[in-house]
């Protein structure tokens, strides 16, 4: 059964390529077709783990790596005003993704046999899930806090719920009260906050009922889909979905549905970042997209790259200490997008770095495949501990979950942003499960 998934994926995916002039005799697309093969095998692998940090890995060298960068190497289209890379540049790239690819895949295998030999603690959550409900202090708290950020993500938005219910374009009206670092700190901590009580409510009490409701529709409007950036509506409904939808969890039907959710939905959403009255809302495909600036990841790469921009740790740095205000540290590296940007003279300079991007402007070749096992054992370990604890452990899942949905926006980059992100929104979970363990 595998096979037959790897096989009609690879199919569907190698005819589109043809549809755009795929010459096998060419050495970059003979690459790209080498790539499509190695991700055709590893993607519908592990069969029995639907849900996986290592198969959104599969999936973000899918669409980001291997589909958009052949659209636009065929396309000659190059970003924010970049010199164009030479059929050599892309050689190279490509030949060192099959190694990244390769190398994740392989030693995935071997350190997720490792850690099936661990003993993880079963049971490490003291509260019991039938008392919650009538905890009616743990309620109150719960429902202060949803409600604060509510009110604290509307008042950002000045008050205005067409604001806060759409991103960008007419609708949009930021309260220009809010500094930069607040207004990071309501994004990351504050608005996710609700879906989170939302989810860990249920998971908890396992019961649909009034507080299950309101709940809801708190966590819903504030964390509203059309009014946040893509990254955190992955981060924040691919747990809703996964919890709420259990089909998603049998084979490879998560793979399925995110794949065609990615490639209709991510069109869709991007329409409201300049959502104006006129503006006409298309709900299909649109292979256009690549095309665009979301998908400048792998040129990035391309460039750190071709340009050989190495600043041995100082990037990791400024990833690690992020929280430190940039008044207290005027020298604070800045992401690594802008940092390439700005040594290579592009018009804009808040593009996006990839995970293996930052692996190089780090400590070059050598950071590249330092990255990448570093996320081999770090998906390895996760994705064990969950098949281990799930059962046990009620609220582990959904951080857990978080993860999955938050690896896109990781491994597209930059990792200063990423990274922050994710942190605020474990330190939000981390704050629920410890009012919820009290």
């Amino acid at each position: 059964m595998n096979s037959i998934y790897r096989l009609t994926f690879f199919l569907l995916v190698l005819s589109v390529l043809v549809q755009l002039n795929l010459d096998i005799i060419n050495p970059v697309d003979f690459t790209f077709v080498i790539l499509l093969i190695l991700n055709s095998i590893f993607l519908f692998s592990y069969s029995r783990h639907p849900i996986s940090i290592y198969r959104n890995v599969q999936l973000f060298f899918s669409f980001f790596l291997i589909l958009a960068p052949f659209i636009q190497f065929k396309g000659s289209i190059v970003f924010w005003g970049s010199k164009s890379f030479s059929q050599h540049d892309y050689l190279i790239c490509n030949i060192i993704l099959i190694l990244v690819i390769l190398l994740y895949s392989i030693s995935y295998y071997f350190l997720k046999n490792r850690f099936y030999f661990l003993k993880f603690r079963k049971n490490n959550v003291n509260f019991n899930k039938y008392l919650f409900k009538y905890s009616r202090n743990k309620l109150i708290l719960l429902y202060l806090i949803s409600l604060s950020c509510f009110y604290i993500t509307l008042s950002n938005n000045n008050f205005s719920l067409l604001s806060l219910l759409f991103r960008g374009g007419e609708f949009s009206d930021m309260s220009s009260d809010i500094s930069g670092p607040l207004w990071l700190f309501s994004q990351f901590f504050i608005r996710p906050l609700p879906i989170i009580i939302f989810l860990s409510y249920y998971l908890v009490n396992n019961k649909f009922n009034i507080h299950f409701v309101i709940f809801g529709m708190i966590g819903i409007v504030t964390a509203f889909p059309l009014g946040m950036a893509r990254f955190s509506v992955a981060a924040l409904y691919i747990p809703l979905f996964i919890v709420f939808f259990p089909f998603l969890k049998r084979k490879f039907n998560f793979t399925i549905v995110f794949i065609f959710g990615f490639l209709f939905l991510f069109p869709f959403l991007d329409r409201f970042r300049r959502f104006t009255s006129e503006t006409n809302v298309k709900f299909g495909l649109d292979f256009d997209m690549f095309e665009e600036g979301h998908f400048d990841t792998y040129q990035s790469l391309l460039s750190v790259l071709k340009y050989d921009i190495v600043t041995y740790g100082n990037q990791l740095l400024g990833v690690f200490l992020f929280w430190i205000p940039r008044s207290l540290w005027p020298a604070k590296p800045i992401g690594s997008g802008a940092y390439s940007a700005g040594l290579t003279n592009l018009e804009f300079h808040n593009i996006s770095m990839n995970y293996f991007g930052e692996g190089y402007i780090n400590f070059g070749y050598l950071g590249i495949f330092l990255f990448t096992f570093f996320l081999a054992y770090f998906s390895a370990y996760l994705d064990v501990k969950f098949i281990k604890l799930s059962l046990n452990n009620y609220l582990f899942p959904l951080w857990y979950y978080i993860v999955v949905g938050f690896i896109f926006f990781i491994l597209r980059g930059d990792l200063l942003s990423s990274f922050a992100y994710f942190i605020g929104f474990s330190v939000g979970f981390l704050l629920i499960y410890k009012i919820l363990n009290y």
